[in-house]
């Protein structure tokens, strides 16, 4: 497989740079994210400096425009002092998305960029297993402050972890899917040997990562997960069908691939769960209590929004608004809470109405970018797919969750979404 010199630098120093991030608690202090995101930005500076396929195209100039904007904003109202770890992520966030766009933009690189991210997603997967069955109730030998029995790898917190592994068994399912699709055929045998000989290492990721998503014990990242997994395999399933003619044997294989596939699914959702799902099954059992709990927290933190409506109270102020908003009747359900588990709702209480809706037109547009994408590939679609259907699992997630609140999982999303828009800009020349 023919690799570009771009595969090596930036691409893998940026992967090597996640992995570390990830590893070091999400990156979720201010001197973690400074030291990862000067990194990281004089990566991606380099990139687009280096590259003759890289481009600034105006959407990415707007995105650029409406961060100075926030910032100015807050360097006039004096709410930078707390908010700059939040700037530096997001700058982070948008030097790893160019450079994962300019890696993508030449289709040689594509797969050998997808295999690199699954062996990346497989090392954090077992890692963080082995690290668990070890000793559970610690973190780099630090004992756990909460979401004890939980896989939380070393984010602290299972459900973004959960996050992470989701979005790792996406990512493998997606590569599995590649081995079937290069296999040229529908015979089952064949199949087989095409899973092994092209998908072994999308098929070991995919069972770690599975197994780290249950031990997380997360309801919603679980079944969102399974859900969007489903999603992904009926979509690529039923995209085969189309581009293969209709005879008797090719239609004979194809319903064998689509049993094998729902038996894959099914078998492996059964074993993972028989093997890792105790505490999961436990916490669904409470799935009705929480669920208020959760509606009382977010109906809170929707007043709360309302004091600063237009420009939020400033990155990194949640801790305050939460102190704010604590009384005797909530006292219990809001202490401790670092986030809004509601990624729309974190922005609408720290940058207001403004922030919120410019941080949904951005991530929209970029959406928009991947889908379209689709249309104008002649190869690769399968990646766009699966971008589309991780992109729709964090989205999903995140109005439960705050994983994307989390550097450490808010890069790894930016990265994915680069590699999207990469080969959908990529193939910006080619006809349907």
């Amino acid at each position: 497989m023919k690799l570009s010199t771009h595969l090596v630098f930036p691409f893998g120093l940026t992967l090597i740079v996640l992995a570390g991030a990830s590893l070091f608690f999400g990156a979720d202090t201010p001197l973690a994210v400074y030291l990862f995101s000067a990194v990281l930005m004089f990566t991606g500076a380099a990139t687009v400096a280096l590259s003759p396929r890289s481009t600034v195209t105006p959407p990415m100039m707007v995105a650029v425009a409406l961060v100075i904007g926030f910032l100015a904003l807050d360097i006039s109202t004096g709410a930078i002092i707390g908010g700059l770890p939040g700037y530096a992520g997001l700058a982070a966030a948008g030097a790893i998305f160019l450079t994962a766009r300019t890696v993508a933009l030449t289709s040689d690189n594509v797969a050998p960029a997808w295999a690199w991210l699954t062996l990346a997603f497989l090392l954090l997967a077992g890692w963080a297993f082995f690290d668990f069955i070890i000793n559970p109730d610690t973190i780099h030998g630090r004992p756990r402050p909460y979401h004890l029995g939980r896989l939380s790898a070393a984010f602290l917190s299972a459900n973004t972890a959960a996050t992470l592994f989701g979005t790792g068994v996406l990512v493998a399912m997606t590569g599995l899917l590649k081995a079937v699709e290069r296999t040229g055929t529908f015979h089952p045998i064949d199949l087989v040997e095409g899973l092994f000989r092209h998908g072994t290492l999308s098929l070991v990721s995919f069972l770690f990562c599975a197994v780290c998503l249950v031990l997380t014990a997360s309801r919603a990242g679980i079944a969102f997960a399974l859900v969007c997994l489903v999603i992904l395999v009926v979509w690529q399933m039923a995209a085969l069908r189309r581009s293969r003619s209709r005879t008797t044997e090719e239609g004979g294989g194809l319903r064998w691939l689509i049993a094998g596939g729902a038996a894959f699914i099914g078998l492996a959702a059964i074993t993972v769960f028989a093997m890792s799902g105790d505490m999961a099954a436990e916490r669904y059992a409470d799935l009705g209590q929480d669920s208020n709990m959760r509606a009382v927290m977010f109906a809170t933190y929707w007043e709360a929004s309302m004091a600063h409506p237009l420009l939020g109270t400033g990155f990194d102020s949640f801790a305050a608004v939460n102190a704010r908003v604590m009384s005797a009747d909530n006292a219990a359900l809001l202490a401790g809470q670092g986030a809004a588990h509601n990624v729309f709702l974190q922005w609408l209480l720290q940058k207001g109405w403004l922030g919120a809706l410019a941080m949904v037109g951005t991530v929209a547009a970029i959406y928009w970018k991947i889908w379209r994408g689709l249309a104008s590939r002649r190869r690769h679609k399968l990646y766009l797919r699966g971008v589309l259907v991780i992109a729709l699992f964090v989205s999903l997630h995140s109005m439960v969750d705050y994983a994307v609140e989390i550097p450490g999982f808010m890069w790894w999303f930016a990265l994915v979404l680069g590699l999207g828009a990469g080969i959908a800009a990529g193939g910006s020349g080619e006809s349907a």
